[in-house]
């Protein structure tokens, strides 16, 4: 399994930043969401669109609220 370690030393990022982005992507998981875990609400909208391209799951209902409250509307359209 590879660890955040791993990953950070690939694009040259530190750990810390990776960990943080899989928490914001962690916010976009309804399946986390359900789950009750909370993730970190500083999602961009490139990490929207990678979530979209990526995943094979629509956003949490938090995503789309905030997507919706940023003017996002368009990362909302299927």
């Amino acid at each position: 399994m590879t660890d955040v370690k791993d990953l950070a030393d690939e694009p040259g990022r530190s750990a810390s930043s990776v960990a943080l982005k899989t928490r914001n992507l962690t916010f976009l998981d309804p399946a986390e969401e359900e789950a009750g875990v909370k993730g970190m609400d500083g999602v961009s909208k490139q990490d929207i669109r990678l979530w979209q391209k990526l995943s094979n799951r629509k956003l949490s209902n938090r995503a789309i609220k905030k997507s919706h409250a940023a003017g996002w509307d368009d990362l909302l359209k299927d």
